[in-house]
């Protein structure tokens, strides 16, 4: 996968991802109707920074969200 520019392009290293796993989340909302959510990374770029607690460099990462509504309640569903 190719990374893609960030906005503002911050002072860094672009890094593209090698490798991706892209589970789904579930949401169960209050009213009973089940959300679907997945989080992909488009880019990332390592920054000229460190985290001070863990010396680890700091990224920038561009991410998109992906989200489907699986199941709702009948009751929720428009009449027809």
């Amino acid at each position: 996968m190719s990374s893609t520019p960030l906005a503002g392009r911050p002072d860094g290293v672009p890094v593209e991802v090698d490798v991706s796993t892209e589970r789904w989340s579930d949401y169960k909302l209050s009213d009973g109707t089940v959300v679907k959510a997945k989080v992909t990374i488009v880019g990332a770029v390592r920054l000229n920074q460190f985290d001070p607690n863990n010396n680890r460099p700091v990224y920038a990462i561009e991410a998109t969200m992906t989200t489907v509504v699986s199941e709702v309640p009948q009751e929720l569903m428009k009449q027809s």
